[in-house]
């Protein structure tokens, strides 16, 4: 499989979100954040978005994102956290944001209201963890491909930030 050029998005509150929906990055942060230690996600970003955890505070991070007709066989190697998750995505644009960051749009779907499954892989999280950073390690690949709901499922998780949750 192979993947599309990363893209650079801006996070800000170790957020990066992915999803179908570009208003679900343009939600108040303090909200998401308050959402975030409660557990209570506002409802506009779930399930048409996934919040990621950065280990960066704030900075840039690269994001690569392909849609796939089916799941990848393998896990791809070289990446320390590797998750699952569903999203239900509308028709349209898929797209990335940092927590206040426009969103950048990846890809398109020409199918849709669907279920979809997304798997995340994380490498470099620890490197500035909880940091403001100019330049920053932190690489993200993102693969999602039609798929009934499951829940979320942990692949590996072999740096600290990983194993805070994702």
């Amino acid at each position: 499989m192979a993947a599309n050029k990363p893209i650079r998005v801006s996070v800000t509150g170790h957020c990066l979100v992915i999803g179908s929906q570009p208003e679900a990055s343009r939600i108040d942060p303090l909200v998401l954040l308050q959402g975030r230690m409660t557990g209570a996600i506002p409802a506009p970003v779930q399930p048409m978005s996934l919040e990621v955890q950065t280990g960066i505070y704030s900075g840039v991070v690269d994001v690569t994102v392909e849609v796939c007709s089916v799941g990848p066989e393998d896990l791809a190697s070289g990446w320390e956290d590797i998750e699952e998750y569903p999203l239900r995505a509308e028709q349209g644009e898929i797209v990335v944001a940092g927590f206040e960051s426009l969103p950048i749009v990846v890809g398109v779907l020409d199918n849709g209201p669907m279920d979809y499954r997304v798997r995340v892989h994380a490498v470099g999280r620890d490197a500035d963890f909880d940091l403001a950073v100019e330049e920053s390690s932190e690489r993200y690949l993102v693969y999602m491909w039609p798929e009934r709901p499951r829940s979320k499922k942990r692949l590996r998780a072999g740096s600290r930030a990983g194993s805070l949750g994702f």
